[in-house]
C-alpha cells in the first residue's frame, strides 16, 4: 500500500509536469509554424512589391513613350510636308505638357527647343507666303533660304530625338 500512497502523493505533481511538457511541446510546434507562415508572408509581400514596382515602371515607360511619339510625329510632319499645321502645334503642346513630371530638365528643355524650331518654320513659311502675295521677291527669296535652313535643322533633329529620349526609354533603365 505504501507504493499506492506514494503514487497518490506524487500523482498531482507528475501530472502537472506532464501537462507542462505537453504545453511546451504544443507551444513550440505552433511557434515554429508561425515562423514558417511569417516567412511565407514575407516572400509574398516581396513579390507583390516587385510586381508593383514593375507596373509603375511600365506605366512610366508608356507615358514617356507617348511624349516621345508626339514629338517625333510633329517633327516628321514638319520635315515631310515642309508645313506646320496649327492643330499639330496645339497637339504637341498638350501632349508634351506632362514632360516636366516624367523627364529630367534636359528633355523638357529639348522639347521647348524643338517646339521653337517647328514654330520658326511655320513663321518663316507664313512670312514667305505674305512676301509672295505682296510681290516682295527679294524678301521672299531671303525667307525661302531661311525656311530651307530651318527645314534642314528640323531634318537634323530626326537623328537627335532618338538619342535624347533613348536613356529614358530603355526598359532596363526605368
Amino acid at each position: 500500500m505504501e507504493v499506492l500512497e506514494l503514487a497518490k502523493a506524487f500523482a498531482g505533481p507528475v501530472a502537472t509536469i506532464i501537462a507542462a511538457i505537453a504545453a511546451v511541446s504544443v507551444t513550440y510546434h505552433f511557434g515554429k509554424q508561425q515562423v514558417q507562415i511569417a516567412e511565407a508572408q514575407a516572400v509574398t509581400a516581396d513579390g507583390q512589391k516587385r510586381i508593383a514596382a514593375a507596373r509603375l515602371n511600365f506605366d512610366l515607360y508608356e507615358k514617356r513613350y507617348a511624349v516621345f511619339e508626339v514629338a517625333r510625329r510633329s517633327l516628321l510632319e514638319a520635315v515631310q510636308h515642309d508645313h506646320v499645321d496649327p492643330k499639330q502645334v496645339i497637339e504637341f503642346n498638350i501632349e508634351t505638357a506632362d514632360a516636366v513630371f516624367l523627364f529630367n530638365q534636359d528633355i523638357v528643355d529639348y522639347l521647348a527647343g524643338l517646339r521653337e524650331k517647328i514654330l520658326r518654320l511655320k513663321t518663316l513659311k507664313t512670312q514667305e507666303k505674305a512676301a509672295d502675295e505682296y510681290g516682295e521677291e527679294e524678301r521672299r527669296q531671303r525667307l525661302v533660304d531661311l525656311a530651307a535652313d530651318q527645314h534642314q535643322a528640323l531634318n537634323d533633329e530626326l537623328a537627335v530625338i532618338v538619342q535624347k529620349f533613348k536613356p529614358y526609354l530603355k526598359l532596363g533603365n526605368i
